[in-house]
């Protein structure tokens, strides 16, 4: 392919040849020619009339950004170089071959904002912080500075994050409404006082912090004794802001002991044996009603029973 420069006369060319000229490059040969001019950021912004969204990791020292259905290629930065006020090169992963590319005096929010306006991105799915070297150092809103012009969706952490700076995460991130944690039991006291649309856990929590948890939808690995508490509990009234709850019960002899004392003294209708599996119908105190179905499934290659409640 001819390299596309500021000398090459893409646009004497008919709309429909440059477009198609365009939409042969792939993504780093589309951010490379949309620093050529502006003419020519808004010929690669025109191919994307639909909003996109992307995903951003923080792990071992870097920042990456893959936007959906659009970069062959990771983009990174290097967090060093957030905390400086020099320019700074853009790093493209392609697997094992790493393209730096410089630009006049392009900052990480430079680039950042370049990358989102070039591809109509306007939404984050998830921000993920997976490993965050000498976090003490890294103030999160460094990252809410980059990202403040999109919707974050969901906010992610790793077991390599400690608790205390998942506190910073969310005052730095105020309007982000779905989590995905993995923290260990008696880490929660940052997000009790929080409202959530949805909270995922990949490690097991107390009972006691899952009735304090205050979000519409909880999924949630616990042991099956722990699931027969915790539904007594929502029947009992508690969290009355939880409309739906995903239970990942993690150890089972028989299916069916997980019944064993559940629906006592419980308004209840059931099991129905549905496509989803089987199906009770429960009420609480407040004459609100739920269903709860149980199907097992295999997870990582063991089987696990899962339990469905909606309200």
């Amino acid at each position: 392919m001819v390299p596309v420069t500021l000398s090459f006369p893409l646009f004497k060319l008919p709309y429909l040849a440059w477009s198609n000229v365009l939409e042969t490059m792939d993504g780093l040969e589309l951010i490379q020619v949309s620093l050529c001019s502006k003419n020519m950021k808004r010929a690669v912004r025109s191919l994307f009339r639909k909003p996109n969204e992307c995903c951003i990791d923080i792990e071992e020292g870097k920042l990456n950004i893959l936007v959906s259905g659009v970069l062959s290629v990771v983009v990174g930065l290097q967090l060093c170089d957030l905390l400086k006020p020099d320019p700074c090169t853009m790093r493209f992963h392609e697997g094992r071959t790493i393209t730096l590319l410089g630009f006049q005096n392009f900052r990480p929010k430079n680039w950042f904002d370049h990358i989102v306006g070039v591809f109509h991105v306007k939404r984050i799915s998830n921000i993920s912080f997976k490993k965050v070297p000498s976090s003490d150092q890294i103030d999160p809103r460094i990252f809410q500075n980059l990202t403040q012009s999109l919707e974050i969706s969901q906010l992610n952490t790793s077991a390599f994050i400690r608790h205390d700076y998942i506190a910073i995460l969310l005052d730095s991130f105020p309007n982000i409404q779905n989590l995905r944690l993995a923290i260990k039991p008696g880490s929660l006291s940052q997000i009790v006082d929080r409202k959530f649309n949805s909270v995922h856990f990949t490690h097991r929590v107390s009972v006691n912090e899952i009735l304090s948890i205050n979000a519409k939808f909880i999924n949630v690995p616990v042991q099956d004794y722990q699931f027969n508490q915790v539904l007594k509990k929502w029947v009992e009234g508690w969290n009355p802001l939880l409309t739906g709850m995903k239970i990942r019960l993690l150890r089972f002899s028989e299916p069916n002991t997980v019944f064993d004392g559940v629906f006592d003294e419980i308004d209840h209708e059931g099991p129905l044996i549905t496509e989803k599996g089987m199906q009770f119908k429960i009420k609480n105190s407040e004459g609100i009603s739920a269903s709860v179905t149980f199907n097992l499934v295999k997870q990582n290659g063991v089987d696990m029973l899962v339990a469905d409640h909606h309200c």
